[in-house]
């Protein structure tokens, strides 16, 4: 019982604190179960805090402020640069590449996104359905992916505020493509089959 109780007062006050509220509780729930049975009480939030900066806070140079991030981008829609631009226009793409740059595993392919998606497909064929786990930005890149319209697109991410994120910049850019964003984590949670993952 006692096990239990610190257990769930480290999972508590990890999921409470600032830097890690926005992470899927399960996910900090593996993560401690984990580390309990292999360390002394005393370490285990330390321990679990550094596991989560390495497999979600690393990926970022600094947090970014959705909120401030939507704003601006609701700005240049009401400013008119995006009143003819499809899913494949210049104009999503120009409003996507600054957020892009924000997140470290999509900002490395910046420079790249224009074959990229292309050189993938062309090894896997277009796929009618993907899974993105731990999806961090990378479904902002769906414009540069040239999609049937009926692909089905499953994003899934450990971060909640995240996933909250994304799914209101697709409703702001209105991207036209079949899309489920889920707070799920890969170790934990059954997913379902896809084309490519």
């Amino acid at each position: 019982m006692r096990k239990e109780k610190v257990f769930y007062d480290i999972v508590d006050a990890i999921k409470n604190s600032k830097k890690y509220k926005s992470i899927y509780k399960k996910t900090i729930e593996r993560i401690v179960e984990n580390i309990l049975d292999k360390h002394s009480t005393k370490d285990v939030e330390k321990k679990a805090k550094n596991i989560l900066h390495q497999d979600w806070r690393a990926f970022y140079k600094t947090r970014p402020d959705f909120k401030k991030l939507i704003q601006k981008v609701n700005s240049e829609i009401r400013d008119g640069s995006l009143a003819r631009s499809t899913i494949a226009g210049g104009g999503v793409k120009e409003i996507l590449k600054p957020i892009l740059a924000i997140h470290n595993s999509t900002k490395e392919r910046l420079n790249i996104l224009e074959n990229f998606y292309k050189e993938i497909f062309n090894i896997t064929g277009k796929p009618n359905s993907i899974l993105d786990i731990g999806c961090g930005f990378n479904p902002l890149c769906i414009p540069w992916m040239n999609l049937l319209e009926s692909t089905k697109y499953k994003s899934i991410d450990i971060d909640e505020e995240e996933i909250a994120f994304l799914r209101e910049i697709f409703h702001i850019l209105k991207i036209n493509i079949n899309i489920e964003f889920e707070v799920k984590d890969i170790l934990i949670d059954k997913f379902e089959f896809a084309d490519c993952i």
